[in-house]
């Protein structure tokens, strides 16, 4: 109820002495109303045709798909900013891609999909997990470079598109009421890694999202701290490439709804509590060695993970 448990020592997520990340999102969401209409997880098996997925309790404005059953199919991301129909893969280094059978509408209680075998191939299982930040874009001036931001502040997500401008110390206003905790960045215009960077790990250091790296000390990338206002980035082409669209999704802590932290692997049993509510998602990777990211859910239970 205020964590997660680690029955083992396992050198993926619970190494003795390894420096591990996290992000989690609640489960019991009602311990905090003005949130219950903001994280959702949802299940179903693809039909091979067309199928609306309902019940995440509002309209989303990021759904994160994969499927849970064929380790071959990319992770597809999804946000209100770029369009239905227009996908990342959180495993992949690919520019954004389009796919006419793939998500085809952001719904009030879900989306609808199409027939595209990463999404809702017959005889497959799914899980989408679906954030909601604005229906309304807003231009947002705070930064050096003008974005466009779809922000959830009472819930702590924003979506930030922009144009780089290969401008060292470049800055982007993210729309939230304080410094991201985690902030992820895809290049959208050409093939490149997806960078991040999280608070345990300050601006010196970022890791990629698509690769099982430990993180690396900042050369370039990251060029300052989050401010209340803006995110800064290098002169590098994962998150300010010239003329270049630009994706990112920032998060903060939010009490009762979501957590950003860290800890220490034990080798042993360990249960890491303070997150202040039971999580329903949890995604951990260990930054200190060579290790996948692990995703973890609620709706597909806690001994099921995805890389």
């Amino acid at each position: 109820t205020n964590g997660f448990e680690f029955l083992g020592g396992g050198s993926d997520l619970n190494a003795s002495g390894g420096a591990f990340i996290y992000m989690a999102f609640a489960a019991d969401q009602s311990a905090a109303p003005v949130l219950a209409d903001s994280f959702a997880n949802k299940l179903w098996s693809g039909n091979g045709s067309t199928q609306s997925i309902t019940g995440t309790g509002f309209n989303p404005n990021l759904v994160w798909i994969k499927s849970d059953s064929s380790s071959n199919l990319k992770h597809m991301w999804f946000d209100s900013i770029r369009g239905v129909q227009n996908y990342i893969s959180s495993n992949l280094t690919t520019a954004e891609a389009t796919s006419s059978t793939s998500l085809t509408s952001f719904d009030t209680d879900g989306f609808s999909l199409g027939s595209d075998v990463y999404v809702n191939d017959g005889g497959r299982t799914y899980v989408g997990w679906s954030w909601k930040a604005n229906p309304i874009p807003t231009i947002n001036t705070d930064g050096t470079i003008q974005s466009v931001v779809s922000a959830n502040q009472a819930a702590g997500f924003s979506i930030v598109k922009y144009t780089g401008n290969n401008v060292a110390g470049a800055t982007i206003g993210h729309g939230l009421a304080s410094a991201p905790d985690m902030i992820i960045v895809k290049n959208l215009s050409t093939t490149d890694i997806w960078t991040v960077q999280h608070s345990a790990l300050g601006y010196t250091n970022y890791i990629d999202l698509n690769n099982l790296n430990a993180a690396t000390v900042n050369s370039g990338v990251w060029y300052a701290a989050p401010t209340s206002n803006v995110f800064s980035f290098g002169a590098n082409p994962r998150g300010n490439g010239n003329g270049n669209n630009i994706i990112a999704y920032c998060f903060n802590s939010i009490a009762g709804f979501s957590k950003i932290g860290s800890y220490t692997g034990n080798g042993s049993t360990q249960s890491i509590t303070g997150l202040g509510f039971q999580p329903s998602w949890v995604l951990i990777k260990e930054t200190s060695a060579s290790e996948s990211w692990r995703l973890f859910d609620s709706a597909r239970g806690a001994t099921e993970r995805l890389f």
